[in-house]
């Protein structure tokens, strides 16, 4: 059990130094000295340092599943009012780490998948998970009446998606998050309000 607790623990230590620095921006010195463990300990823990990356991709894919898209999944709201709580908590994420870190997934995606099959598929896996929960409230919307059926709901959960992550990527480089506001405000546009019985 201890060992799961001291695992979990090197990950969450160095989750935000590896989403500054990326995967070859973060060497094993770095990691050593931010998990504050002798470097042949962390071998104890991950086989290498490419175990170690995808664990840590793997524990922010799970933080964002719980801190990011729960909010889709709550029925109290519209779903006008749930995307918009959507992309708030996207820009409140994005200036909470002062726009040095991006979106992890799309960061490890634009460095690596060309060199990597194993993470190009990893990162995949957790853009269709996003992708999927998205889709899932646009087509809750569709059956409240909140949402236009001639919108294809996958379709537009998939442009959502692409979207979000060049915004984030746009508010990185921009030091604003302006482009999460302006994208928040074209979607919302979409959405009907009724109410909830």
């Amino acid at each position: 059990m201890q060992a799961k607790t001291t695992r979990e623990k090197i990950i969450q230590d160095c989750l935000g130094l590896v989403a500054t620095r990326g995967f070859n921006g973060t060497s094993m010195a770095d990691i050593s000295e931010k998990a504050a463990i002798l470097r042949g300990s962390f071998y104890n823990y991950f086989k290498n340092k490419e175990e170690f990356i995808s664990a840590v991709l793997d524990s922010y894919a799970e933080q964002w599943e719980k801190g990011v898209f729960e909010v889709l999944r709550n029925r109290t709201m519209s779903a006008k009012a749930r995307f918009a709580a959507f992309f708030e908590r996207m820009k409140q994420m994005t200036e909470s780490m002062q726009f040095s870190q991006g979106c992890f997934a799309g960061n490890l995606s634009q460095e690596m998948s060309g060199v990597s099959d194993k993470f190009a598929s990893q990162v995949e896996k957790v853009f269709s998970r996003v992708q999927s929960h998205i889709a899932a409230a646009l087509k809750e919307a569709q059956e409240n009446g909140q949402l236009s059926q001639d919108e294809d709901a996958n379709t537009l959960a998939e442009i959502i998606l692409n979207s979000i992550e060049g915004a984030i990527l746009r508010a990185k480089s921009a030091r604003s998050s302006r482009p999460i506001e302006i994208l928040s405000e074209f979607f919302l546009r979409k959405f009907t309000v009724q109410e909830i019985s």
